[in-house]
């Protein structure tokens, strides 16, 4: 959410100091049922990579939980870099 906060000020910012006499390139043109979608579709596949991911991840954990021991598990699962990864493809779920 910070995150979406602080790229909405730049995002202000750099309208703010571009102004209205910024020409768009032909190239980034397009109608606005074009951009609706352009935008369902890059959404579409962040909602499919994040789902994979996840996937693979509970996948990972269930064959590791039946390989080692329950301490290398909890290590596993403590672990900083596998915390922000299953942090991370949480929030891509609905809520």
């Amino acid at each position: 959410m910070f995150g979406g906060v602080m790229l909405a000020i730049a995002a202000t910012a750099v309208d703010d100091l571009v102004g209205d006499e910024a020409e768009v390139p032909l190239a980034l043109a397009m109608s606005s049922n074009a951009a609706t979608w352009l935008v369902a579709t890059v959404a579409g596949a962040m909602i499919t990579t994040v789902g994979v991911v996840f996937s693979l991840t509970v996948v990972s954990l269930q064959l590791a939980s039946s390989q080692f021991s329950p301490r290398v598990m909890r290590s596993f699962i403590r672990d900083r870099l596998s915390q922000g990864v299953r942090w991370a493809t949480s929030r891509g779920r609905s809520r």
